[in-house]
Parts: C-alpha cells; structure tokens; sequence
C-alpha cells in the first residue's frame, strides 16, 4: 500500500471521494475518474482561485519628473581696443600727425599733433599743439577728448575736440575726428585721421661697434635679476622705447 502526504490535495480528495460514494473504492476506479468527479480543481481554477484571494497590491505612485535645470551661460565679456596711438589727416596743403595719449598703460592724458605745409612738391614743418588736461568723456561706443591747446603758431580755432570710436578687439583700429573750434564754439577746420599706429613717433636705429672691441653688443636682459621695484621682465633697447610709446625700426649695419 502506497505512502500519501497527509497535507497534499490527493488525501483531501479521497475522503471527499469516499464520503460522496458512501464507501471505499478501488485504485483502478478511482484511477479513471476526473479531477471534477474527484472534487479535484482544475490547475487553472486553482490559479484563479488564488489570484482571487490574494487581492494585487495597489502600484507605487510615480514621483513627479522635475525638469532638468539649465545652469545660465556666463556673459561673454565685450573687450574694445584702446584708442591711443597716432593718427594721420589731411586738409587742402595742411597734413596732420595726431597724437593720442588717453587709455594705454601708463598714459599722460594728453593729445598733441605736429602740422606739415606741402606747396607744390615741397613739404615742410609748419607748427605743433599740445593739449595738456583734456576733459575726457568715455562712453561704450566712442572716447571724446576736449580742451584748449597750446600752439607754437597763432592759432584761429584753439579749441581741440577729439573722437574715436571705440572698436572690438577683432575689429580694425577706427579713425579719429580732429575738430578745432573757436573760443566761442565755432566749428573750425576739421581732419579726418587714419590710424596709423600703437607708437606716437617711429625712430630708426642703428648699433654699430668698432672692429677691435669683442665684447658683445648689448641685447637684453632680466630686469628681475636685481632689486628695482619694478615688473620683472625681459628688456631690450626696442622694448623699453616701446614702452613709451617710440617705435625703433632696427636698421642694418653698413657693411
């Protein structure tokens, strides 16, 4: 006689079987009978069944999608070159050379200009102005320089009034308007100025040494090698004319 499990669902059906038919029956009987006629659920009822009694479980609330904060782009800084430098203008015989000394490092505030006179094939000096404290107006867009000047001729109009744009940093240098005016505002001759360059005056320079000194000629050197409280720096004759503002055009030696 074959061991059953006294949990399992076939010992359950067997006394369900043997209630039912009032008796007992024989293996080959009870092996011919279906799970209904058994009392034996169907493994899809028994599923059903239990899906039925464990109720589903309700489904977790989604949590809100946040939206994905942009981090703002820093402003591009608007860099504009410095007006400073020499420009260049002509009217009728008269040509001027301007020079502005208003916004590099190191400058004077001031505004001078050298006049040159052409008749016919010749041209010669003909006076110079300085303006030593102009009243500067800088806006975004341009730099306006006025004052009264100086001059080493009797002037009609000793008023100077100078305006540059101010250009950005990839943009080519703009030119300047030199306006002279009277002292009660009258609007005199006024020069339409070229850029010319960063350097108010250009100088040629030649270095020449004689055959028998073997010392070599001086180029640079460190101005950081010794205490002089000022910025350490390689330093050169060109370099430190540069930095006043006169260009030296190095010149070859004659052979």
């Amino acid at each position: 006689m074959s061991q059953m499990d006294p949990t399992g669902i076939d010992t359950a059906g067997d006394e369900l079987l043997a209630d039912s038919m009032g008796g007992q029956i024989s293996y080959e009987e009870a092996t011919g009978l279906s799970n209904g006629e058994l009392g034996i659920a169907e493994p899809t009822q028994r599923a059903d069944m239990a899906h039925e009694a464990m109720p589903e479980a309700p489904a977790a609330p989604k949590a809100p999608s946040l939206p994905i904060p942009k981090a703002p782009l820093p402003p591009f800084p608007v860099i504009r070159k410095a007006v400073s430098g020499r420009y260049a203008g002509m009217l009728g015989q008269f040509t001027v050379e301007l020079r502005v000394d208003l916004d590099r490092a190191r400058s004077m505030k001031r505004i001078s200009g050298d006049f040159y006179q052409t008749i016919g094939k010749t041209q010669s000096y003909y006076g110079s102005f300085i303006v030593d404290a102009p009243a500067v107006t800088v806006s975004p867009l341009e730099i306006v320089a006025r004052g009264k000047g100086r001059f080493t001729f009797a002037a009609g109009a000793p008023v100077v009034q100078v305006t540059i744009p101010r250009v950005l940093i990839v943009q080519p240098q703009a030119p300047a308007s030199l306006q002279f005016l009277t002292v009660t505002n009258i609007p005199g001759a006024n020069y339409h100025c070229a850029f010319e360059s960063v350097y108010f005056r250009t100088v040629r320079i030649e270095t020449d040494c004689v055959s028998d000194v073997s010392t070599p000629v001086f180029g640079s050197y460190d101005t950081g090698a010794l205490p002089s409280g000022g910025t350490a720096r390689k330093l050169s004759v060109t370099g430190a004319y540069a930095e006043a503002g006169v260009g030296m055009v190095p010149t070859p030696a004659p052979t």
